[in-house]
């Protein structure tokens, strides 16, 4: 946008911009809030938060699938050792172990499916996520506890419903 700052014989034209405080349309957020210009490692900085949100993530959605099998019968309970801190390992095998003995229903059972996981990071080292996973007919929820331990991710708490 220009204004003629002199009469029309002078011609000289003078660019205006938004003005002092005025905060440009591309530096907003969609609420309206503003957001300077991020540095190159504040950009990298982010990039390693969300890709290890993802990770979070993937594991939360494996997990639970495998926690649903093993509670099922269509995973040995052992498997999750790898994941699972000793106590929530123990809380499991003993879950898939009665599950095995009061089931009544033996045939051949559809295999779950993970539908979605989502994560919440409480501290630098601990996340808390849930997922929901479709076993037949049924969607179940799982509510799980993630944290770093010697420099690799263990769930330390699971909860099924």
């Amino acid at each position: 946008m220009t204004i003629a700052t002199a009469t029309p014989s002078e011609a000289t034209h003078t660019a205006v911009g938004p003005g002092p405080g005025v905060i440009p349309s591309a530096l907003r957020t969609p609420t309206g809030q503003f957001t300077p210009h991020r540095s190159l490692r504040e950009e990298g900085l982010r990039q390693r938060e969300l890709e290890l949100q993802r990770h979070i993530r993937s594991l939360a959605g494996i997990v639970a699938q495998a926690c649903v099998e093993a509670e099922r019968g269509l995973r040995p309970a052992r498997q999750l050792a790898a994941w699972l801190d000793l106590e929530t390992y123990g809380k499991m095998a003993r879950r898939a172990d009665l599950a095995e003995r009061t089931r009544t229903d033996r045939s051949a059972q559809t295999s779950p499916r993970t539908l979605q996981a989502r994560c919440c990071q409480v501290s630098p080292t601990v996340f808390e996520a849930s997922a929901s996973v479709r076993c037949g007919g049924r969607v179940r929820a799982l509510a799980m506890r993630i944290e770093l331990r010697r420099d690799r991710w263990k769930v330390t708490a699971v909860e099924m419903g």
